[in-house]
């Protein structure tokens, strides 16, 4: 079995390319200025990135006048929203650990890692643990103090 790694999509790769979809997705178009503004990017890296995601047909560009100035519009296009929607998805898995040593072991119903008596040593009370014997749900030592 392939790592999921060798499923993400190259162009989008690039934490700025990434970013550039992640604005866009969600709207109609948006104007070159204020996706600038929006990812922190110079007007050259913002026109780089978007050539390449042009080029992949990730992203649509239209140019006209906001009042007397001219303007550029950015929008997503339907492939690109898929590949990006592709890409998060299996950044999502890798990050869960699917297709790791991990993973797979808790796919096979079986784990490298100590696992859980399923007996809190607070009271005895039993806790549910996931398949690598984590607790579901808490409360895990980081959460000690918050309340």
């Amino acid at each position: 079995m392939a790592h999921q790694r060798h499923s993400l999509d190259q162009t989008l790769n690039s934490p700025v390319r990434v970013s550039i979809m992640a604005a866009l997705v969600g709207v109609d178009d948006m104007e070159f200025g204020t996706l600038r503004d929006a990812i922190e990017l110079s007007d050259s890296a913002l026109s780089k990135h978007l050539a390449g995601l042009e080029e992949r047909g990730y992203v649509r560009l239209k140019k006209g006048y906001g009042g007397k100035w001219p303007r550029t519009w950015v929008r997503s296009t339907d492939a690109g929203r898929a590949a990006f929607r592709d890409h998060a998805r299996v950044l999502e898995e890798i990050l869960r650990g699917a297709g790791s040593p991990v993973g797979m072991e808790a796919e096979a119903g079986w784990s490298s890692r100590p696992q859980s008596s399923g007996v809190s040593a607070e009271g005895g009370a039993a806790v549910e643990t996931d398949a690598g014997g984590f607790p579901i749900g808490g409360p895990y030592p980081i959460d000690a103090g918050r309340g």
